[in-house]
């Protein structure tokens, strides 16, 4: 039996997909086998007919998903002014001028976290070219917060002892 991905022609050699089992680019497509090399280099043999689902990173469009972490003491106005000004910037970079297919957005608060906040910012890109966009969105983002003066996290934890205080009673708790 061909799989019904061979026989839709869903993938070719060379594509960028996830098939559960591998994540990579497609090196063959025959019959009854596919082969994926990871991004470490593994050759993954896969059986067609056993491909339930494919996730193709390789048309139309993509999107570079970045997520900022910031200190809680951060004012979070700035940081999205900062983010929305830094992702203007890079749209109108010649250099990836045809790679973004829109402005950047901040997102917003995506979670508040034991050691800081973290904002996501997103652009729609052409296929493919999200890894080199998101790197270069995060080397840019850095450098913008640096120059706002943004902190990034660090960790912080409350740290509880016991100790044998006269006025507190042996064993107590303290902070």
């Amino acid at each position: 039996m061909v799989g019904v991905t061979v026989a839709e022609d869903q993938y070719g050699v060379g594509d960028s997909v996830d098939l559960g089992e591998a994540v990579g680019e497609v090196e063959h497509v025959g019959l009854r086998l596919t082969r994926v090399r990871d991004l470490d280099g593994g050759l993954r043999h896969l059986h067609n007919g056993e491909i339930l689902r494919v996730r193709y990173d390789g048309q139309e469009w993509a999107r570079a998903v970045l997520d900022v972490a910031v200190a809680y003491d951060a004012d979070l106005d700035t940081v999205h002014r900062v983010l929305e000004d830094t992702g203007r910037a890079l749209r109108q970079d010649p250099d990836f001028d045809d790679l973004l297919l829109e402005d950047p957005a901040v997102w917003g608060v995506r979670s508040l976290d034991a050691d800081g906040v973290l904002v996501r910012l997103a652009v729609k890109n052409a296929p493919l070219q999200q890894w080199g966009v998101t790197r270069e969105l995060r080397r840019r983002v850095k450098d913008a917060l640096d120059e706002a003066g943004i902190d990034t996290p660090f960790p912080q934890r409350t740290v509880w002892g016991r100790a044998d205080a006269p006025d507190c009673g042996s064993g107590a708790l303290m902070r």
